[in-house]
Parts: C-alpha cells; sequence; structure tokens
C-alpha cells in the first residue's frame, strides 16, 4: 500500500501551516502553494524529504526536521521542474541522524 502525503492548494488560497507537532509518516512529501511553513516540528522522516516543494512561493522558517534512515533523507527538497524563484528559506533546525554513506565518485 502506497500512502501519499500531500498539501495542496490553490494558487488563490492563503495557506499556513504554523507550530504543529508532524511524526513519523505525517509529513509533507509534496506542497502546492503552500505560502508559509512556519514553526513547526518535523520529526523521525525516514529516508525521504521532509519537505518537497513542488509549485508556488513557499516561505519556509524556523522549523524544527530530524530526519534519518540508511537511504538518502533531506530535510527541504525544491523540485527543479518549476519556478520557485519567490521561495525562501530561513532559520531552520536540521538533525539528520541517518547513516546514508556517499556513492565514490570515479576518478579518471
Amino acid at each position: 500500500m502506497v500512502v501519499e502525503t500531500a498539501l495542496y492548494c490553490g494558487d488563490q488560497d492563503y495557506v499556513v501551516v504554523k507550530e504543529n507537532i508532524f511524526n513519523n509518516d505525517n509529513y509533507f512529501e509534496y506542497v502546492r502553494y503552500v505560502d508559509s511553513i512556519v514553526g513547526n516540528q518535523i520529526l523521525n522522516v525516514e529516508n525521504k524529504s521532509a519537505i518537497t516543494i513542488t509549485d508556488g512561493n513557499t516561505f519556509i522558517a524556523n522549523n524544527y526536521i530530524h530526519t534519518k534512515g540508511q537511504l538518502e533523507s533531506k530535510a527541504i527538497y525544491l523540485s527543479s521542474n518549476s519556478s520557485l524563484s519567490g521561495t525562501v528559506i530561513a532559520h531552520n533546525s536540521i538533525e539528520n541522524s541517518g547513516t546514508a554513506v556517499p556513492l565514490a565518485t570515479a576518478s579518471t
């Protein structure tokens, strides 16, 4: 079973996600047109991105984000397939307690 955690909003909505505690799979896997994500605790995100911004100009500040796992984990990921020129990321605390080892790079 695949569970998708998403927050899709219209570009005319004004949506603020403020001062919440999200644990385990309760986080922002896909975010579209959310104005602000401020003062939240996003905990125990394993082998995924805690916040993935896909569309809109989102203000992300003063959050505590904890990622972990044995695979690639990211606290905040900005999708490269859309315009995110107005997105602001400021003063977030990120703890990555994962054990992923970077891939070795080939030398010539």
